[in-house]
């Protein structure tokens, strides 16, 4: 007589989905804490402490305080500077750095001393040379937005190249 499972069958264990011992102590000494801490975020109570330290500071504050003391004043001020370092990351955005570059077959280079007017016309030799106007161009009367960077009859002269292509095809 054969002993054993079936290919597929299952017999005896624990169901599927249901946590182990070690899971569910876990889980409970996690629900403890937050519940002892209010069930707030770390951050929270970061925030929590140095208005504290600051309010303290304030109050020992040599010359302005209730109660002038400046070992007490420089205790606090680092410590509530300590606390904001520690918060500054959750609450104010940090800013990357943004590369400008173009494709691998044309990638964009700008030599060193190369002025912005020089720039600008490069760009639009690339322009002229791909036909491709950005819209904002297309959409320009006299002065408006980029029209400030880009001289009316540069675009006219795009504009007739772009004319020129379409005849072409």
């Amino acid at each position: 007589m054969p002993r054993g499972a079936k290919p597929g069958e299952r017999r005896g264990g624990r169901k599927k989905g249901v946590k182990n011992k070690l899971t569910l102590e876990k889980l409970r000494l996690l629900k403890e804490s937050a519940d002892s801490a209010g069930g707030k975020l770390a951050m929270d109570n970061l925030a929590k402490l140095m208005g504290k330290c600051v309010a303290l500071a304030e109050r020992y504050e040599p010359f302005v305080g209730e109660e002038p003391d400046e070992v007490a004043f420089v205790r606090f001020v680092r410590l509530s500077s300590n606390l904001a370092r520690a918060l500054a990351p959750y609450q104010s955005p940090t800013f990357t750095r943004l590369q400008v570059s173009g494709d691998k077959n044309n990638p964009l280079l700008v030599g060193e001393g190369v002025t912005p007017s020089r720039l600008r016309e490069i760009l639009l030799e690339k322009i002229i040379q791909t036909g491709l106007i950005p819209t904002a161009l297309k959409q320009l009367e006299g002065g408006n937005g980029i029209a400030n960077i880009i001289d009316a009859e540069i675009v006219s002269s795009i504009d007739e190249t772009q004319e020129a292509k379409d005849d072409e095809r």
